[in-house]
């Protein structure tokens, strides 16, 4: 692998659109091993089987993207990938909501926009602490509401009189 492998990239990158688990991780690892070029593409593709609506092409782009040092990515990428992320904070099986979250917190104050879908989670019941602990990442010293916003006729944030 390596620089010389770059010629695979497209294939491989075409690889990461299959209904096939196996196959979509272990493109990833080849975009990953092959370095530069072939590396940033994966982890922006990442985002690909994350959007898929697959409970399995999503927990493998999760375990992948669980490997990876997220610092140099770049503002696109990571925007990308934290909107993918907060879905399937929102609708996702618990499990992969959980995963979700705690990459969410990797991301550190570049996942801002995953806020209002992980402090929703906090008030739940199935993934309360990998919520609260990304938020304590993406906003550091901030208290975190465990109790639902007060709500007056249907509008949420009124307190009552």
């Amino acid at each position: 692998m390596g620089p010389p492998a770059k010629d695979a990239v497209a294939t491989l990158l075409k690889a990461l659109k299959s209904p096939d688990p196996a196959l979509v991780q272990s493109s990833v690892a080849a975009l990953l091993a092959i370095g530069a070029g072939g590396k940033a593409e994966a982890i922006s593709a990442l985002a690909t089987p994350l959007e898929s609506g697959s409970a399995s092409l999503s927990a493998a782009a999760l375990r992948t993207l669980a490997k990876i040092d997220l610092a140099p990515l770049d503002k696109v990428t990571k925007t990308r990938l934290v909107r993918a992320l907060t879905a399937i904070v929102r609708k996702e099986q618990v499990d992969l909501r959980r995963m979700a979250a705690v990459e969410l917190g990797r991301f550190g104050p570049d996942a801002k926009e995953a806020v209002p879908a992980l402090e929703e989670a906090v008030l739940g019941p199935e993934i309360p602490k990998e919520a609260e602990e990304a938020l304590k990442k993406i906003q550091p010293g901030k208290p975190i509401r465990k109790t639902p916003k007060p709500t007056v006729g249907g509008v949420e944030g009124l307190e009552p009189l």
